[in-house]
């Protein structure tokens, strides 16, 4: 919430390079933060289908 309120300030205050850092900022560690649940949270595709599928098809 913190990067949030740092850019919308920065736009309210008329300040384009803040809130461009800010917003390069937030959206890069957002993007790094989705990278690592990603590689946390790996499944393989046949393990999100419905366990009906998997066993009428043997995948």
């Amino acid at each position: 919430q913190a990067d949030h309120d740092t850019i919308i300030s920065a736009i309210v205050a008329g300040d384009a390079e803040v809130a461009r850092e800010a917003l390069q900022r937030h959206t890069l560690e957002q993007g790094d933060a989705l990278m690592r649940f990603i590689a946390l949270n790996k499944t393989k595709a046949v393990d999100r289908l419905p366990r009906a599928v998997n066993e009428e098809y043997s995948v």
